[in-house]
C-alpha cells in the first residue's frame, strides 16, 4: 500500500504539467475501494489485474526514471 501511496503522490504532484500521470493521484483510494476490507490477497490481486496496467500505461519505466532523477540527485547531496 505504501507504494500505491507513493504513486498517488507522484500523480498528485504531476498536476497540470502531466495530465496522464495526474490520473494516478487516486490510485491508492481506488485500490482501497475496490478491495473493500483490508485483505492483502485482494489488494495484491487488484494490483496485478488493474493497478500495474494503469501505472504502466501512463508512467512507463523511462518516464518514471525522468520524474525520479531530480529526487535522486537531491538525495546524493
Amino acid at each position: 500500500m505504501a507504494r500505491l501511496l507513493f504513486i498517488s503522490d507522484v500523480g498528485y504532484n504531476a498536476d497540470r504539467s502531466d495530465p496522464a500521470v495526474n490520473t494516478l493521484k487516486d490510485i491508492a483510494e481506488e485500490a482501497a475501494i475496490e478491495t473493500g476490507k483490508i485483505s492483502t490477497k485482494k489488494l495484491v490481486r487488484w494490483i496485478n489485474q488493474v493497478g500495474l496496467r494503469k501505472v504502466d500505461t501512463v508512467l512507463p519505466t523511462e518516464r518514471y526514471r525522468q520524474l525520479m532523477a531530480p529526487l535522486l540527485d537531491r538525495n546524493e547531496d
